[in-house]
């Protein structure tokens, strides 16, 4: 009984921090937005304003590369922390045996996936900066 009730204030506590963190990481989630939107625009206005500098181009370019990689690795770690919180919230329940267990899933492996899709797409874009 002593470990159900210390999971239940576990659980309890745990709902606490994510009412206290949420909107700090929604804050600087957003704020990271900003700085990137900065960044982008300051190396398109650093592209535009080369001259044909190979040296100001290179730069320029890798102002933009580094401000888009940034601005995917924040938004897709903004998504997943909250792809599941809500799992996990949504469960109703503060005990072990809510929480789902994890089963293998058989996948086609036939190379035509939206993973692999997108990464090509992605690669690509960059081989062109």
């Amino acid at each position: 009984m002593g470990a159900l009730a210390f999971i239940s204030n576990l659980a309890t506590t745990n709902v606490d921090i994510q009412n206290y963190l949420r909107p700090i990481m929604v804050s600087l989630i957003g704020l990271a937005g900003v700085v990137s939107a900065f960044f982008l625009v300051t190396a398109g206005i650093s592209y535009m304003t080369s001259k044909g500098s190979p040296e100001k181009l290179e730069h320029a370019k890798k102002v933009l590369k580094n401000a888009m990689i940034g601005l995917v690795i924040v938004i897709s770690a903004g998504t997943v922390s909250a792809i599941l919180n809500n799992a996990y919230q949504g469960s109703g329940g503060t005990t072990l045996e809510n929480i789902p267990s994890l089963t293998p899933v058989d996948t086609a492996d036939d190379g035509a996936g939206l993973t692999e899709v997108l990464l090509k797409a992605i690669i690509g874009l960059f081989k062109k900066i």
